[in-house]
């Protein structure tokens, strides 16, 4: 009896039309995370809204 099977007779408790992939991200650091280090009330700031990335950030990508 052959018990070899291939991956696509397999039954799976999740049939691949029922999932979905989910992708987390992690961002670098920006200039807001340094600001924020000196002043917490910095992340509310509308100058960091769309803050960009601090010199360590750039490495980190």
């Amino acid at each position: 009896m052959d018990h070899h099977h291939d991956h696509d007779d397999q039954m799976s408790l999740y049939p691949l039309h029922r999932s979905k992939t989910l992708h987390l991200v992690r961002h670098a650091q920006g200039i807001h995370n340094v600001a924020s280090e000196k002043n917490h009330d910095a992340l509310s700031s509308y100058e960091y809204f769309d803050a960009h990335l601090s010199p360590l950030g750039w490495n980190q990508i």
